[in-house]
């Protein structure tokens, strides 16, 4: 006989709130700040 699992509602995650990105185009040097950005589903669009 197979055990069934308790199904939980999904709850969603507290908002978040993104204070400041940077880009590193190269590893080794200062990275520039971005002023905006594009959002989806899965994060940001590159």
């Amino acid at each position: 006989m197979a055990l069934r699992k308790e199904r939980r509602p999904l709850i969603p995650p507290p908002a978040m709130q993104l204070s400041g990105i940077f880009l590193y185009p190269v590893k080794s040097l200062r990275g520039c700040a971005v002023t905006a950005a594009d959002i989806d589903a899965l994060g940001l669009v590159w």
